[in-house]
């Protein structure tokens, strides 16, 4: 969300409505989603022109969320809290922890669908929103799981595959110093990666904004933020800022990722040109 303001302060359009377009869809499950290329498109475009009153008013929300510093009180009344069973923005769990809080919450899970459910599945999302403020049952509501807050235990479920690369090593390049890093992909999916230094960079911290992950078999270069970091082990967030970079990451992970490059040093070769 940081880096989204930032984008957006930049008027660097694209690129904002590239990282909120891959933040709200979960782009791993458009197959069970339905989420065809062109609502895609037609989704970017809409975020991408903007006008500087919906810009403001993005601002202003973001901000109001950032210094959000927790409730201090949970309704008591009946509520409902629903989400989608893709949704890898908020996660089930993180909805269900806020479901738990409530006195009367009640937690609904519609199937087939991510952050954007009320578009996905409309029917199931309207039914279950209509029947809850009319006080009817809600259960037996096609494409929706009613499941008890208190017991609804997902903590360790992942909305992403990961995998490891067969092809080592990569490079990862400090924009801020131009200086280049020999990593190993320990890792990765389309949302994040965990990476390995061949040679351990103290400067590398999570305040290193300008990082990026060069992957050869696709074409491009992606942003990465350190979200924490174990001696030589760091785990990434990749922030996507180019749709068509976005594509060929999504088409790597799916049909590249085993492949191995040809007339390339592995990775002890590597390690010992650096020592």
């Amino acid at each position: 969300m940081e880096d989204s303001l930032a984008l957006l302060d930049s008027g660097n359009m694209e690129s904002f409505a590239t990282t909120a377009v891959c933040n709200l869809i979960n782009h791993n499950r458009m197959e069970d989603t339905r989420i065809g290329a062109t609502y895609r498109r037609l989704l970017y475009r809409q975020i991408a022109r903007l006008n500087d009153n919906e810009r403001q008013r993005y601002a202003q929300n973001t901000r109001r969320l950032l210094r959000f510093q927790g409730f201090k009180a949970f309704p008591e009344c009946e509520t409902l809290i629903a989400t989608g069973e893709y949704d890898n923005f908020t996660l089930p769990q993180e909805n269900a922890a806020v479901a738990r809080q409530c006195k009367n919450g009640r937690f609904a899970v519609i199937r087939n669908a991510d952050h954007l459910a009320q578009f996905e599945q409309k029917s199931a999302s309207m039914e279950v929103v209509c029947r809850f403020m009319s006080g009817q049952s809600l259960e037996g509501i096609e494409g929706v799981d009613m499941y008890d807050p208190q017991g609804f235990d997902f903590a360790n479920q992942r909305l992403q595959a990961r995998l490891r690369p067969m092809e080592q090593p990569y490079t990862l390049v400090d924009a801020a110093t131009g200086k280049e890093h020999t990593v190993r992909i320990n890792n990765i999916n389309f949302s994040g990666c965990e990476l390995e230094q061949i040679n351990v960079d103290m400067a590398l911290t999570e305040a290193s904004d300008e990082l990026y992950l060069t992957l050869p078999e696709t074409g491009h270069q992606y942003h990465v933020r350190v979200l924490g970091k174990d001696k030589k082990r760091m785990r990434c967030l990749i922030i996507q800022r180019d749709m068509k970079g976005a594509e060929a990451l999504l088409n790597y992970l799916d049909q590249h990722l085993l492949m191995i490059r040809e007339d390339e040093p592995s990775v002890e070769e590597v390690a010992g040109q650096l020592a």
